[in-house]
Parts: C-alpha cells; sequence; structure tokens
C-alpha cells in the first residue's frame, strides 16, 4: 500500500484508554487507578467488562465514580476480547488510542512520555515500550524498531517457527499505543479472536507505518498461570497457528496483500542455508557496489 504522511500530533493530544477485562476482580481497580494517576490528563477511560462472574463490574462502576477525567463502563456479554476490543473503540474520540488489560498496570508517566516519543517519531504504525513482568524481568528481549511491513513484504511468507526476529518483536496489549487514524483502518477485529487480537492489531497497522519501540520500562505486564498464552486452550499450535494467523492472513487476502503468515517448524533444517545465501548475496552486493 502506498503511505500518506500522517497529520502531526496536536499539541495536547486527547487519549482515549481502552481497558477490557474479564474476571479479574482482583487486579481490575489497580488497573484503572494507575489510568487515573497519569500525568497526562487530557484523557477518556472506557472500560469494557466482557462478561464477568467474579464482581469485577462492582469494582468497575466504584472506581469510575471517582473518575478524574471522563470515563464510561459498558458490560456486556462474554464474546472474548476482541469483541471488547471493538466495543471500546467505537467509542473512542481520542487522536491517540492506548490499551490497557485489567491484570495490568502502568507507571504515572507512560502516556506523557509515549506522546513525546511519538512526537520524535511522527511516521509510525505501531507504538510500544517496554513492560516488565512483576518480577523485574523485561518481556520485550531484544527492543525492536524498523520498518516490519517491508521487512514482510520482501520475504512474502512469515515462517513464524524460525523467524521470531520478524514476529516476536511486539509488545503485548498494554505495551502499544496507535493513532486513531491508523486504526480506523484495522477495525473491526474478528470476533474468532477471543483472545490475543494484539498480534491481529499490530500486523495490521504496520501497514500504516514503522514499528517504534520505546525501551523506557511504562508499565507491568503481569505474567500469571491466567495468562492467555499459558493455557492449552489458547496454545499457538492449537490457536494461534490456526484462529489468530489465520484471521491476520484473511485480512492480508482482502487488502491483496502479498504476505502470508505460516508456522513449518522443519523449515529450520533449511535455515543455516537461507543464512549463507544471504550472507554470500551481501558480500556479491558489497563488491559490485
Amino acid at each position: 500500500m502506498k503511505r500518506s504522511a500522517p497529520p502531526i500530533l496536536s499539541e495536547n493530544p486527547f487519549v482515549s484508554v481502552i481497558l477490557t477485562s474479564y474476571n479479574y476482580a482482583r487486579f481490575v481497580g489497580k488497573a484503572i487507578d494507575s489510568v487515573f494517576a497519569q500525568t497526562h490528563r487530557n484523557c477518556e477511560l472506557i472500560v469494557v467488562d466482557d462478561g464477568s462472574t467474579d464482581g469485577s463490574t462492582e469494582i468497575i462502576r466504584e472506581k469510575l465514580a471517582g473518575a478524574p477525567f471522563p470515563a464510561r463502563a459498558f458490560c456486556q456479554e462474554n464474546r472474548g476480547q476482541a469483541a471488547a476490543m471493538n466495543t471500546g473503540f467505537a467509542s473512542a474520540q481520542g487522536e491517540v488510542v492506548a490499551f490497557l488489560d485489567s491484570d495490568d498496570h502502568w507507571n504515572p508517566t507512560k502516556l506523557e512520555e509515549m506522546l513525546l516519543f511519538m512526537r520524535g517519531h511522527p511516521d509510525g504504525g505501531v507504538y510500544q515500550h517496554q513492560v516488565e513482568d512483576g518480577q523485574g524481568r523485561p518481556v520485550l528481549d531484544p527492543v525492536c524498531s524498523g520498518d516490519y511491513y517491508q521487512k514482510w513484504l520482501d520475504v512474502g511468507e512469515l515462517n513464524t517457527a524460525i523467524r521470531h526476529d520478524l514476529f516476536l518483536v511486539f509488545a503485548p496489549t498494554s505495551g502499544l499505543l496507535f493513532r486513531k487514524g491508523a486504526l480506523d483502518g484495522v477495525f473491526p477485529i474478528p470476533e474468532q479472536l477471543i483472545a490475543c487480537p494484539d498480534t491481529f492489531l499490530v500486523f495490521l497497522a504496520c501497514r500504516f507505518g514503522p514499528l517504534y519501540s520505546n525501551p523506557r520500562t511504562l508499565g507491568v505486564w503481569r505474567s500469571h498461570d491466567s495468562n492467555a498464552g499459558k493455557q492449552d486452550r489458547f496454545g499457538y499450535k492449537n490457536y494461534g497457528v490456526s484462529v489468530v494467523l489465520g484471521a491476520v492472513n484473511d485480512r492480508f487476502r482482502e487488502l491483496g496483500e502479498p504476505i502470508r503468515l505460516s508456522y513449518r517448524p522443519l523449515a529450520v533444517v533449511w535455515e543455516p542455508i537461507r543464512l549463507v545465501r544471504e550472507a554470500l548475496t551481501r558480500r556479491r552486493k558489497r563488491r559490485t557496489g
């Protein structure tokens, strides 16, 4: 696709924070408090509870009653995280959109620092920052930036089993920010993504500009037994490949993009040959350049 230059951020951008929640009553209060504690105050908070049955909705209503800036909650029947994100995004009015999972939380300067970071990298499609796992360990390793859309075009088929350098480069949902204009070209998210819709978000949003990563640790992504990726139901081979990669591939196909995500672990046998060929190609280019 041909990219157009995004508009310059306003002096005091209005930020929509979309917080999705499902049965995390023990965490959701701290998540909301971390939004209300932001040093950047020109915000709105949109909480979407996806049919919780553990008392989360009562905590959400109680917290929002004392909101320091516009905040509203939507309670819907359980349909999964993609459906919750779709509900929240449909209500978002911000110039910038940030996502927060209800079991995570942010540092108070997260939005302030990321808006400054976005100004320094005005052409981005996806913005993210380092997060830690609740035990002080960084989640992003390494922290990468680059025009990944162009890199995916260059390879055509992205084998996620071996090309971790082109796949495992994104922060989890709570570390992601976007210009709303870019997300207008991504939403709605297919509702079969009841878990892990952030993969769909980042792959589609990279069409609108490079990935820019702030190495500053600005939030906590809690690592615990209830994380979707740690459940057999949402394992990569059983769910990630068929459902998540399938949804990304379907949208790329609809858009006429010649990019395909696959999972072929046996291809690792041929990986050394590919690396040698690429090294020889680079050497030939240097000699003829």
